[in-house]
């Protein structure tokens, strides 16, 4: 299962996912957070965590919406995006 969430009072919009683990997890995601559920002895859940950026939104509805791809200059401008301390708690 996988949706996209935008907390109340929160600009910022994260994709989650959630999988049920039937055993020894292996498969490292890459993610900005991770976390364990354990409803009880027989079900695991792993969520993840990825902050969406802004930028990435707006390429996305540019291309899906319109059919263009924007392009600031000849490099692809990167955006690194970290949890502040007030969303971490």
């Amino acid at each position: 299962m996988a949706f996209f969430y935008n907390p109340p009072d929160d600009y910022q919009i994260y994709h989650i996912t959630c999988e049920f683990l039937n055993g020894i997890n292996n498969n490292e995601s890459l993610s900005d957070h991770t976390f364990y559920y354990k409803l009880d002895d027989k079900n695991l859940y792993k969520i993840t965590c990825i902050l969406i950026s802004h930028s990435l939104i707006v390429q996305f509805l540019n291309k899906k919406m319109y059919g263009i791809e924007l392009k600031q200059g000849d490099e692809q401008q990167q955006e690194f995006l970290t949890f502040s301390n007030y969303e971490r708690n």
